[in-house]
């Protein structure tokens, strides 16, 4: 795969999780590194963990939908990738 195609894919990565952080619950300014409970007292994480993310991988785009799926039906407050993401060697380039 080329490295137009690699970026593309970290960049997607990048903007689902900047989306569900931002989208479901802005940050103002004053509170840009608050968090705050819902009003119902809950504070919901989205937590995706040993992705083993691999561009050439043909289940790539399913992880993708799935995550963004997640994001979707959950509006989590806060989203956050733990542990064993990049698969691919170089990981630099995974």
């Amino acid at each position: 795969m080329n490295k137009p195609t690699h970026f593309n894919y970290r960049f997607l990565i990048l903007l689902v999780f900047t989306f569900a952080v931002n989208s479901f619950h802005p940050l103002s300014a004053q509170t840009k590194n608050q968090f705050e409970f819902r009003r119902d007292h809950t504070f919901k994480i989205a937590q995706f963990t040993d992705l083993h993310w691999d561009n050439c991988s043909p289940t790539r785009m399913k992880t993708i939908e799935i995550i963004q799926q997640v994001l979707l039906d959950e509006k989590p407050d806060l989203a956050i990738l733990t542990g064993d993401i990049v698969t691919a060697v170089p990981a630099k380039e995974g």
